[in-house]
């Protein structure tokens, strides 16, 4: 009987020591579950997170890429339409050169000294001529005795400047003014705008 005894005692701390064995089993299954899972998820996060910042990275460097590839495309049209607005006037001024080699030359300086005239109605009228255009000296003189002629290296294609005998009145009805009053038209004008 007492062997019974020890026999049921000892099959008793069996059975609670696999019942122990199991619980602790199941409790360091769920703690490993646990642990992997909290690992995981941290992986996850780190994962994301380092995603993220190359995206934010990837984009910027996109948008630096976009930008200076905008500026050079800008650069690229302003220089052309500088090539563009420069061919337009060069040809422009070598026309204007040839005009001031024809027979309507002359009558376009004899028109001008007559405006200046009018608008000058007492005192000395100076008017500056080009070099090459002091042969129509004489013809100017005509249209009013009241005009002196001199030289003026500064203009270049042609027309004339004047002056009043006190400065008060300063006109430049020159080619070359004429011209160049013409670029800021062309700018606002020509569809060659830069958006």
């Amino acid at each position: 009987m007492a062997q019974d005894k020890i026999g049921k005692f000892v099959e008793a701390i069996n059975k609670e020591a696999e019942k122990r064995k199991a619980q602790i089993e199941n409790e360091t299954e769920l703690f490993i579950k646990q642990e992997i899972d909290k690992a995981e998820n941290e992986a996850l996060q780190e994962s994301y997170e380092l995603i993220q910042q190359k995206i934010v990275s990837l984009k910027q460097d996109i948008g630096r890429d976009l930008s200076r590839r905008e500026l050079e495309s800008r650069r690229r049209i302003f220089l052309r339409r500088e090539e563009i607005e420069n061919n337009v006037f060069d040809e422009a001024r070598r026309r204007l050169s040839e005009f001031t080699k024809t027979g309507e030359y002359p009558a376009l300086l004899r028109r001008s000294a007559d405006k200046l005239a009018e608008r000058t109605p007492e005192g000395a009228i100076y008017i500056f001529l080009r070099p090459a255009d002091m042969q129509f000296a004489e013809l100017i003189k005509n249209a009013n005795p009241r005009i002196v002629i001199k030289e003026d290296i500064g203009i270049e294609i042609g027309g004339l400047k004047a002056e009043n005998s006190d400065r008060t009145i300063i006109f430049d009805d020159t080619l070359d003014s004429r011209l160049q009053s013409r670029r800021a038209w062309f700018e606002e004008n020509s569809g060659l705008t830069i958006a």
